[in-house]
């Protein structure tokens, strides 16, 4: 073999080694690139579920923060109804015209809204069988209702067969307000009963108006404050 020979086997056996390194550091290259692209997928997989982690943490977060103003709020509704619902312990006497042996009494104010009939209105009522039936809702800041309530009644105590039934009371400390509340809601809603002589005289129950005195406390008092709460329904000591 001569010189030139060998000379152009040696080139050509350095071109392919030399191209075989170069396709071999190719592979690499394009290997290291595809985990380059792997690894960039996963940081951008990771980066996109941390926003969206973060982006719950914050509706939870929130929804907690609702809650908690819910739970608040039923807790201080709560605090309301305990106070206007403490059942009083007074006791109240029935007189010749007026009868509250069965009266239900919620508060401790000073003042009086009361709510009572006639048992021929509720025995009418239950003959036709209606949940409403005419009830006086009055109010008085004396002492004791009963003596106002019974002297309505004596004012035509000729013309009455039956004495009259307290159904509920409530003690407060703005009795003219929520006479004039409830007064309102019934005039409102056409529950006025038409062509009687007295104008506080309503078509209606006394669960209805247990359901509007609550439905009234509420409203006023949003935020407890016990002072408030106590001034609202109670003697301060």
């Amino acid at each position: 073999m001569s010189l030139v020979e060998s000379l152009v086997i040696f080139i050509v056996g350095l071109s392919a080694g030399v191209g075989i390194v170069f396709i071999l550091q190719q592979e690499r290259i394009f290997a290291a690139g595809n985990h380059l692209q792997r690894y960039a997928k996963s940081i951008s997989d990771y980066i996109r579920e941390r926003n969206e982690l973060q982006s719950k943490i914050k509706i939870v977060k929130s929804d907690i923060h609702d809650l908690r103003q819910s739970l608040m709020q039923i807790k201080n509704e709560r605090k309301v109804m305990e106070l206007a619902w403490l059942k009083d312990e007074s006791l109240l006497q029935s007189t010749k015209r007026v009868c509250v042996d069965e009266a239900i009494i919620f508060g401790r104010g000073r003042e009086w809204v009361y709510l009572y009939t006639f048992p021929a209105h509720e025995q009418l009522a239950h003959h036709r069988q209606s949940k409403i039936f005419p009830m006086k809702l009055g109010m008085t800041t004396r002492a004791n209702f009963v003596n106002r309530v019974d002297e309505q009644v004596a004012g035509n105590s000729t013309a009455i067969s039956e004495r009259a039934v307290v159904r509920l009371v409530f003690r407060v400390n703005f009795s003219r307000e929520v006479e004039k509340w409830m007064h309102d809601y019934f005039k409102r809603n056409s529950r006025q009963v038409p062509g009687t002589v007295g104008v506080e005289w309503f078509n209606t129950n006394p669960l209805k108006v247990e359901q509007l005195f609550r439905s009234y406390v509420l409203q006023q008092i949003e935020t407890i404050r016990p002072a408030a709460v106590t001034e609202f329904l109670s003697d301060e000591e």
